[in-house]
């Protein structure tokens, strides 16, 4: 049996109150998909470790 996946919407909007991270949205076909920039030349691969580790936190919590 498959967990049902989280409603990222208002993943999105917690992690954008919580500040730490700057995610925006978009809903290609319809669902939900987050987006997160990562084309800065410090971005490292913990910083997208964080914001995932974040987002997940949030969804837990919905």
């Amino acid at each position: 049996m498959m967990t049902p996946a989280p409603d990222w919407l208002p993943v999105c909007c917690a992690l954008e109150r919580h500040g730490e991270v700057f995610i925006s949205h978009t809903r290609p076909r319809g669902a939900v998909a987050l987006r997160l920039a990562v084309g800065h030349l410090q971005t490292d691969r913990r910083h997208v470790a964080r914001a995932w580790a974040l987002a997940r936190e949030h969804a837990a919590r919905l």
